[in-house]
């Protein structure tokens, strides 16, 4: 086991700002040992719990992406419209307009 280090100490060993870490710290993140306003890191227990959380949350991200995906896969398309003149594009407008609002199309 390493010596422990302070959160300034820790912070700069890994590259995170001090508040992070403390927030990290607060939260139970990261493990340490308060006395005060002072905290003491074992940066090989840090590190592992660090990477461990940062895992964790780039599963559930990976997780929540891959649904999304489905998501899109799974809903309908837009139809396609064909416009051959300026009243057209009008008439367009106006009916996805009205179909925003609640309204139903012409």
């Amino acid at each position: 086991m390493q010596k422990a280090i302070s959160a300034a100490a820790y912070a700069k060993h890994c590259g995170l700002d001090i508040n992070l870490v403390k927030k990290y710290c607060n939260s139970g993140i990261i493990p340490h040992v308060r006395n005060g306003a002072f905290y003491r890191i074992w940066p090989d227990k840090a590190d592992d719990a660090l990477n461990k959380y940062i895992n964790k949350n780039m599963e559930q991200l990976k997780t929540k992406s891959e649904t999304k995906k489905q998501e899109i896969k799974q809903s309908k398309p837009t139809p396609a419209v064909s416009i051959t003149n300026g009243n057209d594009f009008i008439q367009t407008i106006n009916n996805l307009l009205k179909t925003q609002k609640g309204g139903t199309s012409a």
